[in-house]
């Protein structure tokens, strides 16, 4: 593979999961419900909330994309192939560092848990997302 095509494959499921985490925050779908519970969880008010997304889209593409380069590096290295495959290889990447490190605001700093398990809905889709493209597009 050559560069430019490994970068447009890391580009595409970075901008991919970003779509995916869009849908799942907009009010339509969780985005009202987050709000809610960041409100309560954080103390912030709805204009504290506002999407500010010339500051935060650059950030959150650039943490995402790191995932995103992760997940490429560990299905080359462990030559994932096939589509179940790749969603295992998601949902472990989920399970054992998603899921655990984001569970210490629920446990050191009272966050609820259907704050957390909201996040973590979308964690696990983002992730299933990336690896799918990562592995299917090899």
């Amino acid at each position: 593979m050559s560069i430019a095509n490994d970068l447009l494959h890391i580009f595409v499921a970075t901008a991919a999961a970003m779509v995916a985490g869009f849908i799942w925050y907009h009010p339509l779908v969780f985005g009202n419900r987050w709000t809610e519970l960041m409100k309560e969880y954080t103390g912030m008010t709805d204009e504290d909330l506002k999407p500010e997304p010339l500051r935060q889209l650059p950030k959150w593409f650039f943490i995402t994309m790191i995932n995103v380069i992760v997940v490429y590096l560990i299905a080359d290295r462990l030559d994932i192939q096939s589509r179940l495959s790749a969603l295992k290889v998601a949902f472990a990447l989920w399970a054992g560092f998603g899921l655990t490190f984001s569970s210490w605001s629920v446990i050191f700093a009272r966050q609820r848990q259907s704050l957390w398990l909201l996040n973590n809905g979308a964690f696990l889709l983002m992730q299933a997302i990336i690896c799918f493209i990562i592995v299917m597009w090899r």
